[in-house]
Order: structure tokens, then sequence, then C-alpha cells
């Protein structure tokens, strides 16, 4: 039988990794995903709430971590054991040589993620018992070309765009000017099914500190399209259109009339 905690979550929910233990509810976790982690009976597929990604993995692995392609995979995000609270703990005795246990282990170590402001989609692997894996929970992949390895991807809510704040949007002659907002000083280039995802063909301009915009002359048709910036390919936030590309990525969708 599964055992239920007691008490509130802040106090009795704790958390073991690297020789620490502290609460799970507090600055760095949301309450709602604190929550979510004391429903879980078993590791499951990675799940985004409040903003942060949540990575499980059964806590038979001795050590695992997590790491992302946007930090060129050189930073591992270590798991944590997760260890709830007993409904009946023993009596105290005080000459007893054996001690009491007051935690069981739940099955699940996990991390939590929160991403880079703008981010769509993570692409990820899991190191595993010093073994590079892709996320055995997660059925969404891709094959990284270049190294052969299989990556997972976990896809993020898109940012709802602002009425006043759309990237694509026609011009008096008929163009389509896009916009994007990225560091000031970047060079961010369009790319897409216009001119065969040519990533360096359309370099944007910078109009003013931060934005950056660009406008083509389309013929009426559907396209699909992503900013290339500091060596990756973005959708556009403001546009819910979607599609998902052959090698995983995801492109936004324009119709131009």
């Amino acid at each position: 039988m599964r055992h239920k905690p007691f008490g509130t979550l802040v106090l009795l929910l704790i958390i073991i990794g690297n020789g620490e233990a502290q609460n799970i509810a507090g600055t760095e976790y949301s309450y709602k995903l604190s929550e979510y982690l004391l429903t879980l009976s078993r590791p499951a597929a990675p799940v985004v709430l409040d903003g942060q990604a949540l990575f499980t993995l059964p806590s038979t692995y001795r050590r695992a971590g997590v790491a992302f392609a946007h930090e060129n995979w050189t930073k591992i995000h270590w798991f944590r054991k997760l260890e709830l609270p007993l409904d009946d703990v023993a009596p105290f005795v005080e000459k007893s040589k054996v001690p009491r246990q007051f935690y069981h282990d739940s099955g699940i170590m996990f991390t939590v993620y929160t991403p880079p402001p703008g981010t769509v989609f993570l692409e990820y692997r899991l190191i595993a018992d010093g073994l590079w894996i892709a996320d055995p929970l997660n059925g969404e992949s891709r094959l990284d070309t270049s190294s052969g390895v299989k990556n997972s991807l976990v896809y993020l809510d898109p940012v709802p765009a602002k009425e006043t704040d759309k990237v694509q949007e026609a011009e008096s002659d008929g163009r389509i000017r896009f916009r994007y907002n990225a560091e000031p000083g970047s060079t961010v280039h369009l790319t897409g099914s216009f001119n065969n995802w040519d990533p360096f063909m359309y370099e944007m301009r910078e109009e003013t500190p931060g934005a950056y915009t660009l406008a083509l002359g389309l013929p009426p048709g559907t396209y699909q399209y992503v900013f290339f910036d500091r060596g990756v390919f973005h959708p556009d936030l403001s546009n819910p259109e979607r599609i998902y590309l052959l090698d995983g990525r995801i492109a936004s969708v324009l119709v131009v009339k």
C-alpha cells in the first residue's frame, strides 16, 4: 500500500541529494510542482508546470543527470532521490540497537530545470550510471545526424502573443514584416521554406536595441520559417501555428493570401 504523507507539504516532503536534505517547497520549486511530485507513484515522462520542467527516473540508478543542447551539453543537472515520510513510525526505545526509519524510498529520483526565457522546447540527454542515454520515459526524440545520438525533446507552452507585438504583418506594399526579439548586438537571420532553409541568406536589421525586423515579398502560399540566433533555430513565439519538421525541430507556419 502506498504511504500517504501527513501534515503539510512544506514540512514533510524531503529530498535527499548530494548528502544534504532540504524542503522541496520554497523558492526553487513551485507549490504546484511539489504537489504533483506527491501524486507520482512511479517515474513518468517529463512535465512542465509553472514554467519549470520536471524530469524523473527510477531511484535504482546510482547517479543520474540531464544535459541540454542549448547549453552545448557542457553542464549536468544532477537528479536527487525523493524520500517520503512514513505513516507509522515505531515508538522510540532508548536501548534499541535498530535505528528508527522515518522515511522510505519513493522509487523516484528527479531534477527540476527552469528554461531560459523564450524557450519553446528542450533538447536533452540523460547520463545514468556513467552512460549517455535518451530518456526511456519520453517518446519524443530526434536523431542528431551530426553525432548519430538520439536526443529527447520536451515542448514548452508558447508565450501568448500581444496584439501589438505580432511578428509577421503585411505592409502597404504587400511585403511581410517579420519581427524578433533578442540580445542587443546579436546577428539574427530569417530562414524557411521560401529560401530552401538557407540560414544566412536573410539577415534581420536591428531597428532598436534588441528588436530585429525584416520585410520580404512573398507570393501567396503556405510557408514554414524559423529565426536563426546564435547557432540555434527558434520558432516564432507569437505565432501559434507550428509544424514539426522531419528532423524533429519546430517551425512556424505562415499563410500568405
